[in-house]
């Protein structure tokens, strides 16, 4: 299983450090690859899983419905937040990308990019419904 996110879970009970930083971190190296395609879900679980943290995969919309009362709706997401978006007519599951701290976050294949890249959270909000984000670790 090398190379998959399997194979990148560090030892249990050993604390990491900078969790947010390393799943960063691995999010960062996806950039530009084609890897979760529009599993965006799956992609932040992915970074995560990486760092050594399990935060469990699902669908976006419903995962931040779940989490509707601990959803930040104002201020930047800090390194590492989960950033949601509602869903749609047109995409039921809602979108979520990895805060990269900045007013921007990484995510995969959405509004016909296909491939891991940056996304600036105010812009994608102006034509999806933000959600708010969330701390995970």
């Amino acid at each position: 299983m090398s190379g998959t996110a399997a194979a990148n879970r560090f030892t249990p009970g050993i604390s990491q450090c900078n969790t947010p930083s390393t799943a960063i971190g691995w999010a960062v190296g996806q950039l530009g690859t084609n890897n979760d395609d529009e599993w965006c879900q799956r992609f932040v679980h992915n970074a995560y899983l990486a760092a050594g943290l399990e935060i469990g995969p699902g669908d976006a919309a419903a995962f931040a419905a779940a989490h509707r009362d601990a959803l930040h709706t104002t201020g930047t997401p800090p390194v590492g937040a989960l950033v949601y978006w509602w869903g749609t007519p047109d995409n039921e599951y809602g979108h979520v990308a990895l805060s990269l701290g900045d007013g921007t976050a990484a995510s995969t294949g959405e509004r016909g990019d296909h491939s891991v890249h940056v996304l600036t959270i105010e812009d994608r909000s102006a034509t999806r419904p933000y959600a708010g984000w969330l701390t995970v670790a």
